[in-house]
């Protein structure tokens, strides 16, 4: 009996990140110039899982200005900015949670009578999670971290994201979710702003801590 060895070779293709570089004149990348000319640079990378990151380079100091994420248009990873005077990050490093109403949640906040659970109610000796912004609401902190993804206004997406999220009886913000979205890019960028809001205390009845869910709407209009 004879036998035949095969033998298998295995080429593997290693997929590398490809950069390719622009140069201008002006920080808001207006201008075209040559590299010997130029104040900004901007580097479009490809990278290995087919995302693409974009970052901008202030040259005279080497300062990252931006640096930014996508990925089929979706928002990815950890962007950052720094204007000179101040440094800012969005997380973006999420998967986006699609869920109905917590019904546990909203059936234990029935049964105690709660209304608006945003508010105080001395009746039954409530007193509502306050947030860490010092207003009343969380919307005015909402709105200042609001910000309409370019990739949306693009395409003339617009509409409301319903979220859920949960403040707990140590006051953490926990299970966001978009109960209904729009698209993905605006569901996204909704439960971004959620997933940043903190409360100084949780709520409490009858003096002992009580969890509490909320239902929010988070409006993107285009003018």
């Amino acid at each position: 009996m004879k036998f035949a060895w095969v033998f298998f070779l295995f080429v593997s293709t290693v997929a590398t990140a490809q950069t390719s570089s622009t140069y201008y004149s002006d920080k808001y990348l207006s201008k075209r110039v040559s590299e010997n000319k130029a104040k900004f640079v901007e580097h479009t990378t490809e990278n290995e899982d087919g995302s693409i990151t974009i970052e901008v380079v202030y040259l005279k100091t080497k300062r990252v200005v931006s640096k930014t994420t996508h990925k089929d248009d979706m928002p990815v990873g950890v962007w950052q900015y720094d204007d000179g005077e101040t440094t800012s990050v969005r997380n973006y490093d999420f998967e986006i949670v699609y869920g109905e109403l917590d019904k546990d949640c909203a059936e234990a906040m029935k049964e105690a009578g709660l209304g608006d659970p945003t508010k105080d109610n001395p009746s039954i000796n409530y007193v509502s999670a306050k947030p860490a912004n010092g207003e009343e609401t969380i919307f005015p902190f909402l709105l200042g971290k609001m910000e309409y993804p370019v990739a949306a206004k693009e395409q003339g997406i617009q509409g409301v994201v319903y979220l859920n999220y949960t403040v707990t009886q140590a006051g953490k913000v926990e299970n966001v979710f978009v109960i209904r979205g729009v698209h993905p890019i605006l569901d996204k960028e909704a439960s971004r702003i959620v997933q940043l809001l903190e409360y100084d205390s949780g709520a409490t009845l009858n003096g002992e801590p009580f969890q509490v869910c909320f239902t929010i709407p988070i409006r993107y209009q285009l003018n």
